[in-house]
Protein backbone atom coordinates (compact mmCIF):
# COMPACT_ATOMS: atom_id res chain seq x y z
CA UNK A 1 0.00 0.00 0.00
CA UNK A 2 0.95 3.76 -0.55
CA UNK A 3 1.49 6.28 1.51
CA UNK A 4 -1.71 7.68 1.44
CA UNK A 5 -3.57 4.48 2.55
CA UNK A 6 -1.13 4.15 5.29
CA UNK A 7 -2.39 7.73 6.57
CA UNK A 8 -5.92 6.61 5.94
CA UNK A 9 -5.28 3.97 8.42
CA UNK A 10 -3.56 6.12 11.09
CA UNK A 11 -6.38 8.56 10.62
CA UNK A 12 -8.81 5.73 11.41
CA UNK A 13 -6.95 4.05 14.18
CA UNK A 14 -6.25 1.31 12.10
CA UNK A 15 -2.45 -1.06 11.89
CA UNK A 16 -1.47 -1.54 8.19
CA UNK A 17 -0.58 -5.20 9.44
CA UNK A 18 -4.96 -5.28 9.66
CA UNK A 19 -5.18 -4.88 5.84
CA UNK A 20 -2.46 -7.08 4.68
CA UNK A 21 -4.08 -10.34 6.34
CA UNK A 22 -0.82 -12.35 7.25
CA UNK A 23 -3.39 -15.31 8.86
CA UNK A 24 -5.04 -15.27 5.46
CA UNK A 25 -1.32 -15.39 3.64
CA UNK A 26 -0.35 -18.93 5.42
CA UNK A 27 -3.92 -20.20 4.90
CA UNK A 28 -3.10 -19.76 1.29
CA UNK A 29 0.97 -21.14 1.60
CA UNK A 30 -0.92 -24.03 3.53
CA UNK A 31 -4.29 -25.21 2.27
CA UNK A 32 -4.25 -27.77 4.83
CA UNK A 33 -3.03 -27.59 8.13
CA UNK A 34 -5.86 -28.85 10.79
CA UNK A 35 -7.33 -31.97 11.84
CA UNK A 36 -10.39 -30.38 10.00
CA UNK A 37 -10.29 -28.23 6.44
CA UNK A 38 -13.09 -25.79 5.66
CA UNK A 39 -13.74 -26.14 1.65
CA UNK A 40 -16.56 -23.99 1.59
CA UNK A 41 -17.72 -21.01 3.02
CA UNK A 42 -21.62 -19.66 2.96
CA UNK A 43 -21.74 -15.72 3.76
CA UNK A 44 -23.87 -12.97 3.03
CA UNK A 45 -21.12 -10.52 4.79
CA UNK A 46 -18.90 -9.47 2.16
CA UNK A 47 -16.42 -7.86 3.66
CA UNK A 48 -13.68 -8.85 6.46
CA UNK A 49 -14.43 -13.07 5.96
CA UNK A 50 -12.81 -14.59 4.14
CA UNK A 51 -14.66 -16.68 1.15
CA UNK A 52 -13.53 -20.04 0.60
CA UNK A 53 -14.10 -22.92 -2.14
CA UNK A 54 -12.07 -26.36 -2.23
CA UNK A 55 -12.39 -28.77 -4.92
CA UNK A 56 -10.65 -31.80 -6.38
CA UNK A 57 -8.64 -31.46 -10.07
CA UNK A 58 -6.64 -33.40 -11.98
CA UNK A 59 -3.27 -33.74 -11.56
CA UNK A 60 -2.57 -31.97 -15.78
CA UNK A 61 -4.25 -28.62 -14.27
CA UNK A 62 -1.31 -28.10 -11.78
CA UNK A 63 0.49 -25.60 -13.55
CA UNK A 64 -2.51 -24.06 -14.52
CA UNK A 65 -3.42 -23.50 -10.95
CA UNK A 66 -0.71 -21.06 -10.54
CA UNK A 67 -1.36 -18.82 -14.12
CA UNK A 68 -3.38 -16.49 -12.02
CA UNK A 69 -5.30 -15.55 -9.16
CA UNK A 70 -8.73 -15.41 -9.70
CA UNK A 71 -11.29 -18.31 -9.24
CA UNK A 72 -11.81 -21.07 -11.57
CA UNK A 73 -14.81 -22.61 -10.08
CA UNK A 74 -17.55 -21.73 -7.94
CA UNK A 75 -19.87 -24.22 -5.66
CA UNK A 76 -22.46 -23.48 -8.13
CA UNK A 77 -20.14 -24.48 -11.08
CA UNK A 78 -20.76 -28.18 -11.06
CA UNK A 79 -24.26 -28.59 -12.29
CA UNK A 80 -24.41 -31.08 -15.07
CA UNK A 81 -26.09 -30.46 -18.42
CA UNK A 82 -26.06 -29.93 -22.08
CA UNK A 83 -23.67 -27.62 -24.25
CA UNK A 84 -24.06 -26.78 -27.88
CA UNK A 85 -20.70 -26.95 -29.57
CA UNK A 86 -20.26 -26.44 -33.33
CA UNK A 87 -24.71 -26.62 -33.83
CA UNK A 88 -24.79 -29.70 -32.02
CA UNK A 89 -25.49 -30.75 -28.26
CA UNK A 90 -23.36 -32.69 -26.36
CA UNK A 91 -24.09 -34.02 -22.42
CA UNK A 92 -21.57 -32.91 -20.03
CA UNK A 93 -21.19 -34.26 -16.62
CA UNK A 94 -20.30 -32.14 -13.52
CA UNK A 95 -16.44 -33.32 -13.80
CA UNK A 96 -16.60 -32.90 -17.53
CA UNK A 97 -13.19 -30.68 -17.33
CA UNK A 98 -11.61 -32.37 -14.91
CA UNK A 99 -12.19 -30.30 -11.71
CA UNK A 100 -14.79 -32.59 -9.22
CA UNK A 101 -16.42 -30.80 -6.40
CA UNK A 102 -16.34 -31.59 -2.66
CA UNK A 103 -19.30 -30.35 -1.96
CA UNK A 104 -21.14 -28.58 -4.81
CA UNK A 105 -24.34 -25.25 -3.97
CA UNK A 106 -27.53 -26.13 -6.58
CA UNK A 107 -30.12 -22.70 -6.44
CA UNK A 108 -33.66 -23.33 -6.88
CA UNK A 109 -35.49 -20.34 -6.86
CA UNK A 110 -35.56 -16.87 -4.76
CA UNK A 111 -38.30 -18.03 -2.25
CA UNK A 112 -36.64 -21.28 -1.59
CA UNK A 113 -32.93 -22.12 0.55
CA UNK A 114 -29.89 -22.93 -2.20
CA UNK A 115 -29.18 -27.00 -0.74
CA UNK A 116 -25.34 -28.33 -1.07
CA UNK A 117 -24.39 -31.31 -1.78
CA UNK A 118 -21.71 -33.42 -1.51
CA UNK A 119 -20.08 -35.36 -3.81
CA UNK A 120 -21.73 -39.02 -3.72
CA UNK A 121 -18.26 -40.86 -4.69
CA UNK A 122 -16.62 -39.74 -1.40
CA UNK A 123 -19.55 -40.64 0.88
CA UNK A 124 -19.89 -44.15 -0.95
CA UNK A 125 -16.27 -44.62 -0.68
CA UNK A 126 -16.03 -43.97 3.09
CA UNK A 127 -19.40 -45.56 3.85
CA UNK A 128 -20.52 -42.33 5.33
CA UNK A 129 -24.01 -42.26 7.06
CA UNK A 130 -26.01 -39.04 6.40
CA UNK A 131 -27.86 -38.57 9.93
CA UNK A 132 -31.33 -36.54 9.76
CA UNK A 133 -29.05 -33.02 10.38
CA UNK A 134 -27.23 -33.91 6.78
CA UNK A 135 -23.92 -33.96 8.55
CA UNK A 136 -21.67 -37.38 7.49
CA UNK A 137 -20.32 -39.90 9.99
CA UNK A 138 -18.39 -42.77 9.68
CA UNK A 139 -19.79 -45.88 11.47
CA UNK A 140 -16.98 -48.21 13.12
CA UNK A 141 -17.57 -51.61 14.40
CA UNK A 142 -19.00 -50.93 17.82
CA UNK A 143 -21.41 -48.26 16.25
CA UNK A 144 -19.40 -45.47 17.33
CA UNK A 145 -19.59 -42.41 15.01
CA UNK A 146 -16.83 -40.61 13.90
CA UNK A 147 -17.97 -36.93 12.30
CA UNK A 148 -16.58 -36.66 8.63
CA UNK A 149 -18.39 -34.34 7.03
CA UNK A 150 -20.55 -30.97 9.14
CA UNK A 151 -22.37 -28.36 7.54
CA UNK A 152 -22.67 -25.63 9.99
CA UNK A 153 -24.38 -22.11 9.51
CA UNK A 154 -21.73 -20.21 7.23
CA UNK A 155 -19.23 -22.73 6.57
CA UNK A 156 -18.64 -27.01 5.47
CA UNK A 157 -16.20 -28.59 7.10
CA UNK A 158 -14.28 -31.96 6.30
CA UNK A 159 -11.96 -34.22 8.48
CA UNK A 160 -8.53 -33.59 6.76
CA UNK A 161 -7.53 -37.72 7.14
CA UNK A 162 -10.77 -38.27 4.76
CA UNK A 163 -9.76 -36.24 2.05
CA UNK A 164 -6.11 -37.09 2.24
CA UNK A 165 -7.32 -40.54 1.84
CA UNK A 166 -9.82 -39.78 -1.07
CA UNK A 167 -6.83 -37.76 -2.48
CA UNK A 168 -4.61 -40.99 -2.50
CA UNK A 169 -7.20 -43.51 -3.42
CA UNK A 170 -8.08 -40.97 -7.14
CA UNK A 171 -4.90 -39.20 -7.38
CA UNK A 172 -6.58 -35.86 -7.20
CA UNK A 173 -4.91 -32.13 -6.48
CA UNK A 174 -6.91 -30.61 -3.63
CA UNK A 175 -7.62 -26.79 -4.89
CA UNK A 176 -8.38 -23.69 -2.61
CA UNK A 177 -9.44 -20.74 -3.73
CA UNK A 178 -9.72 -17.48 -1.53
CA UNK A 179 -11.18 -14.03 -1.84
CA UNK A 180 -10.95 -11.55 0.97
CA UNK A 181 -11.95 -7.90 1.23
CA UNK A 182 -11.44 -6.01 4.40
CA UNK A 183 -12.33 -2.33 4.59
CA UNK A 184 -12.35 0.48 6.54
CA UNK A 185 -15.74 1.65 8.70
CA UNK A 186 -18.34 3.34 6.28
CA UNK A 187 -19.83 2.47 2.65
CA UNK A 188 -17.26 2.62 -0.17
CA UNK A 189 -17.46 5.50 -2.22
CA UNK A 190 -18.43 6.06 -5.58
CA UNK A 191 -15.18 6.93 -6.96
CA UNK A 192 -11.97 5.19 -5.53
CA UNK A 193 -8.52 5.19 -6.57
CA UNK A 194 -5.38 2.72 -6.76
CA UNK A 195 -2.92 2.70 -3.80
CA UNK A 196 -0.74 -0.16 -3.85
CA UNK A 197 -0.87 -3.68 -5.23
CA UNK A 198 1.68 -6.68 -4.32
CA UNK A 199 1.53 -10.45 -5.24
CA UNK A 200 3.35 -13.81 -4.79
CA UNK A 201 3.56 -16.90 -5.96
CA UNK A 202 5.06 -20.22 -4.11
CA UNK A 203 5.89 -23.52 -5.08
CA UNK A 204 1.64 -24.27 -4.66
CA UNK A 205 0.26 -20.86 -4.66
CA UNK A 206 0.09 -17.54 -6.05
CA UNK A 207 -2.30 -14.34 -4.67
CA UNK A 208 -2.73 -11.12 -5.76
CA UNK A 209 -3.61 -8.05 -3.71
CA UNK A 210 -4.99 -4.65 -4.22
CA UNK A 211 -5.26 -1.59 -2.39
CA UNK A 212 -8.21 1.26 -3.47
CA UNK A 213 -9.80 4.34 -1.61
CA UNK A 214 -10.89 7.62 -1.31
CA UNK A 215 -8.31 10.10 0.48
CA UNK A 216 -11.28 12.46 0.93
CA UNK A 217 -13.63 10.34 2.81
CA UNK A 218 -10.83 8.42 4.41
CA UNK A 219 -11.63 5.12 3.33
CA UNK A 220 -9.19 1.92 2.04
CA UNK A 221 -10.86 -1.06 0.76
CA UNK A 222 -8.09 -4.20 0.57
CA UNK A 223 -8.64 -7.20 -1.58
CA UNK A 224 -6.64 -10.79 -2.00
CA UNK A 225 -7.81 -13.03 -4.65
CA UNK A 226 -5.47 -16.48 -4.43
CA UNK A 227 -5.17 -20.06 -5.53
CA UNK A 228 -3.55 -22.67 -4.01
CA UNK A 229 -3.23 -27.27 -4.33
CA UNK A 230 -1.87 -29.83 -2.10
CA UNK A 231 -0.71 -32.78 -4.46
CA UNK A 232 -2.00 -36.59 -3.40
CA UNK A 233 0.32 -39.02 -1.21
CA UNK A 234 1.21 -42.21 -3.10
CA UNK A 235 -2.14 -44.25 -3.64
CA UNK A 236 -1.17 -47.14 -1.11
CA UNK A 237 -1.77 -43.81 1.47
CA UNK A 238 -5.25 -44.41 0.88
CA UNK A 239 -6.23 -46.83 3.58
CA UNK A 240 -8.56 -48.70 1.25
CA UNK A 241 -8.40 -52.01 -0.17
CA UNK A 242 -6.08 -53.78 -0.99
CA UNK A 243 -4.02 -50.85 0.42
CA UNK A 244 -5.29 -50.83 3.90
CA UNK A 245 -3.12 -51.37 6.85
CA UNK A 246 -2.56 -54.84 8.70
CA UNK A 247 -3.68 -55.18 11.64
CA UNK A 248 -1.30 -54.04 14.57
CA UNK A 249 0.42 -57.09 16.30
CA UNK A 250 1.44 -54.49 19.54
CA UNK A 251 -0.22 -52.67 21.28
CA UNK A 252 -0.09 -48.88 20.63
CA UNK A 253 -0.80 -45.27 23.03
CA UNK A 254 -2.19 -42.39 21.14
CA UNK A 255 -1.42 -39.17 22.51
CA UNK A 256 -2.16 -36.84 20.02
CA UNK A 257 -3.81 -36.45 16.41
CA UNK A 258 -2.12 -34.71 13.74
CA UNK A 259 -3.77 -32.73 10.76
CA UNK A 260 -3.52 -35.55 8.40
CA UNK A 261 -5.79 -37.83 10.52
CA UNK A 262 -2.27 -39.93 11.86
CA UNK A 263 -1.13 -40.22 14.88
CA UNK A 264 1.65 -39.88 17.30
CA UNK A 265 1.92 -42.72 19.39
CA UNK A 266 3.80 -44.46 22.05
CA UNK A 267 4.03 -48.04 20.88
CA UNK A 268 5.33 -51.50 22.54
CA UNK A 269 7.21 -52.96 19.37
CA UNK A 270 10.65 -53.38 20.22
CA UNK A 271 12.00 -52.88 16.79
CA UNK A 272 10.79 -49.46 17.05
CA UNK A 273 11.68 -48.36 20.87
CA UNK A 274 14.61 -46.43 21.75
CA UNK A 275 16.37 -47.89 24.24
CA UNK A 276 19.63 -46.18 26.52
CA UNK A 277 21.94 -47.69 29.09
CA UNK A 278 21.12 -45.81 32.55
CA UNK A 279 24.51 -44.03 33.63
CA UNK A 280 25.91 -45.98 36.74
CA UNK A 281 23.92 -48.99 36.40
CA UNK A 282 22.67 -51.75 33.57
CA UNK A 283 18.98 -50.87 33.75
CA UNK A 284 17.34 -50.21 30.31
CA UNK A 285 15.04 -47.27 29.83
CA UNK A 286 12.45 -47.59 26.83
CA UNK A 287 10.48 -45.24 24.97
CA UNK A 288 8.20 -44.70 28.46
CA UNK A 289 9.70 -46.78 31.08
CA UNK A 290 11.81 -45.79 33.90
CA UNK A 291 15.24 -47.45 34.60
CA UNK A 292 15.27 -50.43 36.93
CA UNK A 293 15.41 -49.32 40.89
CA UNK A 294 19.61 -49.54 41.25
CA UNK A 295 19.75 -46.96 38.05
CA UNK A 296 21.36 -43.71 39.27
CA UNK A 297 20.30 -40.55 39.54
CA UNK A 298 22.01 -39.19 36.16
CA UNK A 299 19.71 -42.38 34.22
CA UNK A 300 17.99 -41.03 31.13
CA UNK A 301 14.76 -41.84 29.66
CA UNK A 302 15.03 -42.04 25.81
CA UNK A 303 12.67 -39.97 24.18
CA UNK A 304 9.19 -41.20 23.18
CA UNK A 305 8.53 -41.55 19.79
CA UNK A 306 9.25 -44.78 17.36
CA UNK A 307 12.56 -43.98 16.50
CA UNK A 308 15.26 -46.91 15.49
CA UNK A 309 16.72 -48.27 18.79
CA UNK A 310 19.80 -47.51 19.83
CA UNK A 311 22.51 -49.13 22.04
Amino acid sequence: MNEIARRILVDQGLKPVEFEQPHVIDLIRKPISDVWTVVCTHNDKVFGTPAIFCCFANMEHKAQILEESNWLKHPDSFSPGFCMSAGSARFDSSSYDGFHFIVMEQYFHSLEEAQFHLNQEFALLFELYRDPSGNYYKIDECGNREPVVVFEKHQVKVKTKYLLRYMCARQFLFIQFVDLRVSTPGHMPFHTDPMGDDSDAGPNYIFDRWYQGNETENYLLSMIYARSYVEPGPIEDCGLWPYDEDEEQYPEFIINELPDGSFERFTCEESKLTTRWCAGSTGLATSWGRCAPDAGSEGHAAARGTGPATA
